[in-house]
């Protein structure tokens, strides 16, 4: 009976044991198995479509470097007056505004110096009408308009001169900083052609200058020719007539260099005129 009991005992041990070694490969193999949850599924799937192909990055970046090398080829390309696109101007706004300012200056100057050597002339004109006129009236109605001229002349010399401090003023101004006044159009453009605005803006230059040159040389004329009568037709004392003297003199120095002025503008404006013409340039321009 004590034998029965003992290998029962023996038994139930061995059939537990083996159902717990069963019972915890039966778990090993659960643990090793792995298991696929939804939100495995949808992260597999999420990682596949938001992938994007190396080549769809490249591609874009691609294209804007070719777009940057593209734009600055452009800006590089000459224009057809020889300058660059989009290219920094080395001129400064100060440098501009003193330019426009001593081209206004100069203009207005020059202008004025033309106004009062031409009421010089008038009144040169009028003062020899008044000695040769007899009629009463006319000599009358002659020596009013001479003294108006003569107001005139003072006027524009007066006016002139303050224009000349005004430009030597600016000028002086410009040098200190570096300025320099612009040059004007070129003779050729960018690609080698001839440039027609440099020649009629050369040519307009040239007949004003010739013009100024034909009115000095008969302004300086009639100076001379004023003081050589005073000369012989006054009594004057020796400081007088030296004094005279010596502004006939000047008159007759700035006569001789309106006549080379004049020569020179007149060789300069054919020299010109032969130079457009042998570059193609048509001869209306010149009108």
């Amino acid at each position: 009976m004590k034998r029965l009991s003992s290998f029962l005992a023996f038994t139930f041990v061995v059939t537990l044991s083996g159902a717990t070694f069963s019972n915890a490969q039966q778990t090993e193999v659960r643990k090793r198995t792995p298991k696929l949850t939804t939100d495995d599924v949808v992260t597999t799937r999420t990682s596949k479509t938001t992938e994007t192909p190396v080549a769809a990055v490249e591609e874009p970046a691609k294209k804007a470097g070719e777009a940057v090398k593209s734009d600055a080829a452009k800006s590089a390309d000459p224009k057809s007056d020889g300058t660059t696109q989009g290219a920094t101007d080395k001129t400064s706004a100060a440098e501009q505004t003193w330019r426009d300012q001593v081209a206004k200056t100069r203009e207005r100057a020059e202008s004025l110096e033309r106004a009062a050597e031409e009421a010089e002339l008038r009144t040169t004109e009028l003062r020899n009408e008044l000695g040769s006129s007899k009629d009463v009236k006319q000599r009358n109605s002659t020596a009013a308009e001479l003294e108006n001229a003569g107001q005139q002349l003072t006027l524009a010399k007066n006016q002139a001169r303050t224009a000349n401090a005004e430009l030597k003023k600016l000028l002086e101004q410009g040098s200190s900083q570096g300025f320099t006044e612009s040059q004007g159009p070129k003779a050729a453009t960018a690609d080698g052609k001839p440039n027609a605005a440099y020649y009629k803006t050369r040519y307009e230059k040239l007949m004003q200058t010739m013009r100024d040159a034909e009115r000095r040389v008969q302004l300086y004329d009639n100076r001379v020719r004023s003081l050589n009568e005073s000369l012989v037709n006054t009594n004057r004392d020796r400081f007088s007539s030296g004094q005279l003297e010596q502004d006939r003199n000047e008159a007759q120095d700035k006569a001789d260099e309106a006549r080379t002025a004049l020569s020179k503008v007149q060789a300069d404006l054919e020299s010109l005129i032969n130079e457009a013409r042998a570059n193609g340039v048509p001869p209306g321009l010149f009108r």
